[in-house]
C-alpha cells in the first residue's frame, strides 16, 4: 500500500504562523533554507529529525528575542529527548524565543498549535539573539508510556519513529494517555475519518479502552490493508474549568488537555476534559503519588471530588496533601480491539459520571463499532448483561438479540432502559455483546446518584 504522509497539520501550521506573523509585524515568515553537510560551525541534525515533517513558526518583531536552528532540530513538547517531538524546525529557520530550560540545555520557542503555547528546541542546535533576560520556564511533567501490545508479524501495524502521543481521539485537542517510545509497533485497528491519525490498541489493563490514536505523519507503516476500516472519531472533549481554589490552597494546573476521572486510573470513567491553564485545588492524592484529588462542581461528582493524572499538571504547595481514599475500581476490559471479533465504543448517552436525582428513569444509549473482521450475525449474538456495581442493578433487563447484522466497519446502538437507584452513590451496569458465546464488544456505564 502507498504510504500516506497528511499534510493537514502542516497546513494548519502554516496558516496559524502567516497568520500570526502578520498581526504581530510586517516581517515575513523566514525562508526555509537547505540544510548543508555538517561543518565545524554547522551542527550535524538533531538525530531523527530530517524524517519529521517541516513546521514554520510565527517569526519574531525586531527586537524581540529569537531563534535560529543551526541544523534540522526536533521540536518538542519538553526539554528532553524523554518528550514527544511535535515537528522540525529545519536548519536557518527562525522562530520566536520564550525561554529556556532550568538547565539551560533547551530552549522554548512559541508554537500556536502545542497545548502549551510553546515547544523546546536542543541548545546545542540553535543560535539565539536577544536572550539576555529570558525566564526560565518549568518543564512539564514527562508523560508515561503508552503499553501498546505487540502485534504479530503479518498484523496491520505502525511503527513510531520518534516519541510521539497516543490520545483518546484523532486530534492534539484529545488527552493524551502516554506516548509511544521510539520504534514501538502497534496493531493498527483503523484509520480515523480524514485518514490523518491511526487507531492502535493499547494493553486494557493500563487504558479501560483498549485503544488509543497516534498521528499518520509521525509513524510507519506495515502490513496495511488497501482499504482498512474507518473508525468514527468520539465527540470532541467538552472543557470544563475547575471551580477557583482557595487562597494559599494546594492546586493543580493542566500542561496538555487532561482527562478528569472518579478515580485515580485511566479505567475509572472519564466526568470531563480540563484544558490546558486550568487550575484546580487538591484534596489528595492516590498512594503513589501518580494522581491528584481535586475539587470539582457538584454537578459532575456528586462528592465534589474527582482525580487528574500527575504526569499532566503542575502543582503548588502541594508538599503535604494527605492520601485519599479511591473509589471501587471498575473492571478492566476483557476484550481489546483485536482479532476477527473486535469493537471500539464510539459514543455513550448519559456520558459516564452523570449526576441524578434518586429514582430517575433514563435510557443507556452505546453506538458502539464492528472493527473486526467478521460479521455479528443475528443468528447467532446477543446483548448480554455482564454484571453491576454495588450490588444494585439499573434495568431489568440481562440480554436481547441484536436487530440487524453488522458487518465489519458498521455501527450498532445499543439502547437499554434504566433507573436511577433511590439512594446516593455510584451506580453502574457492565455489558457485552456475544457471538457464538464469545465475547467480542465491551462497555459499561458509570452514573452518580445526588440525594
Amino acid at each position: 500500500m502507498k504510504k500516506r504522509k497528511p499534510i493537514l497539520l502542516l497546513i494548519l501550521m502554516l496558516l496559524v504562523a502567516a497568520l500570526l506573523a502578520a498581526c504581530s509585524s510586517g516581517t515575513p515568515a523566514p525562508t526555509e533554507v537547505p540544510t548543508e553537510a555538517p561543518t565545524e560551525a554547522s551542527p550535524a541534525p538533531d538525530p531523527g529529525a530530517a524524517d519529521e515533517a517541516v513546521v514554520v513558526l510565527p517569526a519574531p518583531a525586531e527586537g524581540e528575542p529569537a531563534l535560529t536552528a543551526a541544523a534540522n532540530v526536533n521540536l518538542r513538547s519538553g526539554p528532553s529527548q524523554q518528550y514527544p517531538v511535535y515537528g522540525v524546525l529545519s536548519g536557518g529557520q527562525t522562530a520566536k524565543l520564550v525561554g529556556i530550560s532550568a538547565d539551560k540545555s533547551y530552549y522554548a520557542v512559541e508554537f500556536p498549535l502545542a497545548a502549551t503555547g510553546n515547544a523546546w528546541v536542543d541548545a546545542e542546535f540553535a543560535t539565539v539573539s536577544g536572550a539576555d533576560n529570558l525566564p526560565v520556564l518549568e518543564a512539564p511533567p514527562v508523560p508515561p508510556t503508552a503499553d501498546f501490545v505487540p502485534p504479530q508479524p503479518g498484523d496491520p501495524q505502525v511503527i513510531a519513529r520518534q516519541e510521539v502521543y497516543v490520545r483518546s481521539g484523532p486530534g492534539t485537542n484529545y488527552p493524551p494517555y502516554g506516548i509511544a517510545e521510539d520504534g514501538a509497533r502497534g496493531l493498527a485497528i483503523g484509520i480515523s475519518e480524514d485518514g490523518n491519525w491511526w487507531a492502535v490498541r493499547i494493553n486494557p489493563e493500563v487504558v479501560g479502552v483498549g485503544f488509543g490514536w497516534v498521528a499518520a505523519t509521525l509513524v510507519d507503516e506495515e502490513n496495511i490493508p488497501e482499504n482498512p476500516i474507518v473508525i468514527k472519531a468520539t465527540e470532541p472533549p467538552q472543557y470544563v474549568a475547575p471551580p477557583p481554589p482557595a487562597e494559599g490552597a494546594p492546586t493543580a494546573t493542566a500542561t496538555d488537555y487532561v482527562n478528569v476521572r472518579s478515580g485515580p486510573g485511566t479505567n475509572y470513567p472519564v466526568l470531563f476534559v480540563a484544558a490546558p491553564g486550568a487550575t484546580g485545588e487538591i484534596s489528595g492524592k492516590d498512594a503513589d503519588g501518580a494522581w491528584w484529588q481535586v475539587k470539582v462542581s457538584t454537578q459532575y461528582s456528586s462528592s465534589g471530588l474527582a482525580w487528574a493524572s500527575a504526569s499532566y499538571v503542575s502543582t503548588k504547595n502541594a508538599e503535604n496533601v494527605p492520601v485519599a481514599e479511591a473509589p471501587t475500581v471498575p473492571p478492566t476490559n476483557p476484550n481489546p480491539p483485536s482479532g476477527s471479533y473486535a469493537c471500539v465504543l464510539v459514543s455513550q448517552s448519559p456520558v459516564d459520571g452523570t449526576v441524578m436525582q434518586p429514582g430517575t428513569a433514563f435510557d443507556a444509549a452505546w453506538e458502539v463499532q464492528n472493527v473486526g473482521t467478521d460479521t455479528w450475525t443475528v443468528a447467532d449474538s446477543t446483548v448480554t448483561k455482564l454484571g453491576v456495581a454495588v450490588d444494585q442493578p439499573l434495568s431489568d433487563v440481562d440480554s436481547m438479540p441484536l436487530s440487524q447484522d453488522v458487518a465489519p466497519g458498521a455501527s450498532y446502538l445499543v439502547t437499554v432502559s434504566m433507573t436511577a437507584p433511590g439512594t446516593a452513590g455510584q451506580f453502574g451496569e457492565y455489558w457485552s455483546i456475544m457471538m457464538n458465546n464469545e465475547l467480542v464488544c465491551y462497555f459499561y456505564n458509570v452514573i452518580q446518584v445526588q440525594e
